[in-house]
């Protein structure tokens, strides 16, 4: 046998061939030998060869149900499907596996697919990567739901045309819910306009993320779908050079996900991670890397308790959301346990009186701010006063503006606090 990594350090000017009796799966290249840096394999017998539509191929086994590995494609065309089965000598194989390298080095391929039926569950090593000084032609790949994993850098190509990147059915993002593992680079440089406007998602089936499994790659955000992420295996480095437009996103039911966490936030590239909860909830927590902390926003999640840290960054403050008839606010609590809100929303019940008082408090939050466009355009209010001992320091623009096209401005009075300071644009 010869182990993982035999060869490895060996020197350039060195000559090694070894003589195999048949060709061997993932040792096939074109011709009748496989040459790897300064190592040659060299095969005296071809009798498990066959050749059909185009494809090479090193039958795996030749039984009841014959099957191959495919090991080169010999014809020109840019656009290639990849088989499910092979017919040779009035046989039939399927075809279970790709050979290592398969479309290396190939800039002039422009479509990937896979025949329908396909038993294919892995994509190999280099299986269309190219020299980082070269860039590839490639504007579509779609593989069939059955893969499970992919290898060394498997789609490592630079190219400026991708636009499909799809697994199973789904186009609508890339899909890899269904891969079981992820090796180094094997995502690596999908960038393009159109792949970095689309979210990956991803689920607990995936066990392994390699060294710079995506690097140079940029999407809107990576959904972590319902599941429990404990046993996922993150590589140091497996998302540097990574780019997510809005962050990460955990489904409701998201478990044990540190792992990913972590990871994203070595790279210090991710801002924002949302926590998603039942009847619409969630919380977002957005990081400030130059200063090394979190802040939490909660919005419609009950008995939500705000950690000291999160991933060991200090949370300096937490905002939530919170609807106390008739007002919504975002109320925060700071590091040093000030509790403050803003009013975002007046929704009185029906027959309320037309004269409004803002209280000092609201559900234990001293009210700081008016938000924006609070009550614009509100026709039953006739007065607004503030509470005596008020602490509203700020009024946002339009908080109290009536366009007269569409509606009346019933509003005659209002008293403001002495301790406002900020009055925004049209309020």
């Amino acid at each position: 046998s010869i182990e993982s990594g035999a060869f490895t350090h060996m020197s350039n000017d060195a000559e090694i061939t070894i003589k195999m009796t048949a060709m061997v799966p993932g040792l096939w290249k074109p011709e009748n030998n496989y040459s790897y840096g300064v190592v040659t394999f060299e095969y005296t017998d071809q009798s498990n060869l066959i050749t059909a539509d185009n494809w090479k191929a090193v039958i795996l086994s030749d039984g009841d149900t014959p099957t191959c590995e495919l090991i080169e494609y010999t014809g020109s065309a840019d656009e290639i499907e990849i088989p499910a089965f092979l017919t040779a000598d009035d046989k039939t194989f399927t075809v279970v596996s790709l050979a290592y390298g398969l479309f290396q080095e190939k800039p002039s391929i422009t479509k990937i697919s896979f025949a329908e039926g396909t038993a294919v569950t892995a994509i190999p090593h280099c299986f269309i990567s190219i020299d980082s000084a070269s860039y590839s032609q490639l504007s579509s790949v779609v593989l069939p739901s059955s893969i499970k994993t992919i290898g060394t850098s498997a789609f490592a190509a630079y190219s400026n045309s991708l636009e499909t990147f799809q697994i199973g059915e789904d186009s609508s993002c890339v899909d890899l819910t269904g891969l079981t593992e992820i090796d180094s680079l094997g995502l690596a440089n999908l960038r393009t306009s159109k792949i970095s406007g689309m979210d990956l998602k991803v689920s607990d089936e995936l066990k392994s993320i390699g060294l710079n499994a995506f690097r140079n790659g940029t999407f809107n955000k990576m959904i972590l779908t319902k599941g429990d992420y404990q046993n996922i295996a993150v590589a140091d480095g497996a998302f540097t050079l990574f780019k997510l437009t809005n962050g990460l996103e955990m489904e409701n039911g998201v478990e044990n996900a540190d792992a990913i966490i972590d990871g994203l936030l070595a790279i210090k590239m991710v801002t924002t991670f949302t926590q998603l909860y039942e009847n619409g909830g969630k919380v977002i927590y957005t990081v400030d890397y130059t200063a090394n902390t979190v802040n939490i926003e909660v919005d419609g999640v009950d008995e939500f308790e705000s950690p000291e840290k999160w991933h060991g960054l200090p949370v300096t403050q937490t905002n939530i959301t919170i609807e106390k008839t008739p007002w919504t606010i975002t109320a925060t609590t700071s590091a040093n346990g000030e509790n403050t809100c803003t009013i975002t929303g007046y929704s009185p019940e029906k027959g309320a009186s037309t004269e409004v008082k803002i209280p000092k408090e609201i559900d234990g939050y001293t009210v700081k701010a008016i938000g924006e466009n609070v009550f614009k355009d509100n026709s039953t209010i006739t007065k607004i006063t503030f509470a005596k001992d008020s602490a509203c320091e700020s009024i946002g623009a339009y908080a109290f503006a009536v366009d007269s096209t569409t509606s009346s401005d019933n509003l005659t009075s209002i008293t403001l606090p002495s301790s406002l300071k900020i009055i925004g644009d049209y309020a």
